[in-house]
């Protein structure tokens, strides 16, 4: 775990793991709510076949059984697609992981338990989201089977009560009524596309966290644009000989100190940043992102470091030094500041070649330089013998930038389309089901001289006003995900920030409601084409 290569990739699994919570729940979820709702109105069409089966001496049993093998069959063709694709996106991931970390080879195979555990967890969540509807068609008596379903109960809805009659146009009186008649079914629609926004909501969240950290730690608190380590530590006057270079503006030498703190029987490996006093190419940021000058004396640790310490300002804590003489020193905690990268610890650079004895030394600069300066300024840094290797900071920035696209760009896409998948099917799988069930009664407000303006809006106004109600509860429950994800994915590498930018809000509302224009497209030419005498006729 002391190896960063080991503890990156450590930590990229750990990621991993925490994905396999989420969405899978999520979607799994959706489906299920999909299932119940389609074999609902499957059993609610069959209930007098049902019933005549049972007559002629068909068990309950045998009747679940075939609504089960029903679900059961559609599980297993979606488990077999899911296999495939899965595959085939493990294949992407691996090559993707190859070339992140710098592996020799690394291949993907589909492992036998894990793709049976995703099948049998399917069939699970598919069977629970449909055992309601077939207990409920396999339990009926045979006698009330075979009687048509009680008509629905109507009277005034909520709405109607509470608001002026002349504000209720007649067609909206019945969206109301609709929705009030069957509130299950309404409210696991608008969880269902809640869902689904939110899943949009959490890949745009990792974007604009990561946008943050990269903000805070190297535009912020950093200012300089080369960094130069020394093989050893050098007398300070040693920055004098890298000001003179052609193209150097300005010159800070630093100190970097590997340590291990203790505090009772907690213990950490990391290093003290000594920094100059007055200086301005890198200093720590407080919470209201102001830099901040660091004091004459004592450590100023950022706050994860500080919690898995279990120190706080005020308190000692015992320094052992990992080079030189391998001094054993405590010292106090003057300042918590707080960061998204690393365990780091900071001190006065003055203070701390006091503390080690050591005397005015460095053992590295921050540069500043001019433009277009950087590629002669390295040059003459790879001649100096005692410079063991120097970094651009904004080519740091530019690397990590890759870095995340390479292995976040996929993640984020696939949580955008599987997003969109689901709230195109909740949307339009309401609105097929809601035509197939109310055909005869929008059939009937035809003939009765509604227009299919009139009747369109009482089918799609009602799926409208789901739509509008799920938007602001998928802002909440992707804000939960996120910052369910951002508490999950804290490790002594990085700490993801809880910042969701305005444009991820934006951005899940639009393809819900772009998702729920499609829909409404799609459904309303069906409605166009209502056999107005076919589906008025008496059904046998």
């Amino acid at each position: 775990m002391d190896q960063l290569s080991y503890r990156f990739l450590h930590e990229e699994f750990r990621q991993l793991a925490t994905m396999t919570r989420v969405f899978p729940t999520i979607f799994l979820g959706v489906a299920a709510f999909l299932l119940n709702v389609v074999f609902t109105r499957l059993v609610g069409t069959q209930r007098d076949q049902v019933a005549i089966l049972k007559a002629f001496g068909y068990s309950t049993l045998d009747v679940a059984l075939h609504y089960g093998l029903i679900v059961t069959l559609i599980c297993l063709i979606g488990s077999a697609l899911g296999v495939a694709g899965g595959a085939w996106l493990g294949t992407l991931m691996s090559a993707m992981y190859q070339m992140y970390f710098r592996f020799p080879f690394l291949d993907f195979s589909v492992s036998v338990p894990v793709a049976l555990t995703g099948i049998g967890v399917s069939l699970v969540a598919a069977l629970l989201g449909t055992g309601r509807a077939v207990y409920a068609a396999a339990d009926s008596p045979v006698a009330e089977a075979m009687r048509p379903p009680a008509p629905d109960r109507f009277r005034r809805s909520l709405a109607e009560r509470l608001l002026p009659a002349r504000w209720l146009s007649q067609p909206t009186r019945i969206i109301f009524r609709q929705i009030e008649r069957r509130p299950v079914k309404a409210l696991m629609t608008v969880l269902g596309l809640a869902c689904a926004g939110a899943i949009m909501m959490m890949a745009r969240f990792q974007d604009s966290a990561i946008n943050t950290m990269v903000e805070l730690q190297f535009r912020l608190s950093q200012q300089q644009d080369l960094s130069a380590s020394f093989i050893e530590v050098a007398p300070r006057r040693a920055v004098n000989e890298l000001r003179a270079l052609p193209g150097v503006r300005q010159v800070e030498g630093v100190r970097s100190v590997p340590v291990r703190f203790r505090s009772e029987n907690r213990s950490l490996l990391t290093s003290i940043e000594g920094l100059p006093p007055g200086g301005e190419l890198r200093r720590p940021i407080d919470a209201q992102l102001r830099r901040i000058d660091l004091p004459e004396d004592g450590l100023v640790l950022n706050d994860y470091l500080a919690a898995r310490l279990g120190v706080g300002v005020g308190d000692r804590v015992w320094v052992e030094v990992l080079e030189g003489r391998r001094a054993k020193l405590q010292l106090p905690v003057a300042r918590l500041v707080r960061e998204h990268v690393g365990l780091q610890a900071y001190m006065n650079l003055d203070a701390l070649n006091r503390a080690l004895g050591d005397g005015d030394v460095i053992s590295g600069t921050l540069m500043t330089v001019d433009d277009g300066a950087e590629p002669a300024v390295f040059r003459d840094l790879d001649r100096r013998p005692r410079i063991i290797g120097s970094a651009s900071r904004l080519a740091s920035v530019e690397a990590l930038y890759r870095s995340i696209a390479q292995m976040t760009g996929l993640f984020m896409w696939i949580s955008i389309v599987m997003g969109a998948i689901i709230n195109f099917g909740v949307v339009y799988n309401s609105a097929r089901i809601a035509l197939a069930e109310r055909g005869r009664e929008l059939a009937s407000l035809r003939v009765l001289g509604f227009t299919q303006g009139e009747v369109s809006y009482i089918l799609l106004g009602e799926l409208a006003l789901l739509v509008l109600v799920s938007i602001p509860l998928s802002f909440a429950v992707g804000y939960g995900l996120s910052w369910y994800l951002a508490n999950n994915l804290q490790s002594d590498l990085y700490r993801v920030p809880m910042h969701i930018a305005p444009s991820a809000y934006a951005f899940a509302a639009l393809t819900t409601v772009i998702s729920a224009l499609l829909s409404a497209l799609a459904v309303r030419e069906r409605i166009y084409r209502l056999d107005l005498i076919g589906v008025l006729k008496t059904r046998e």
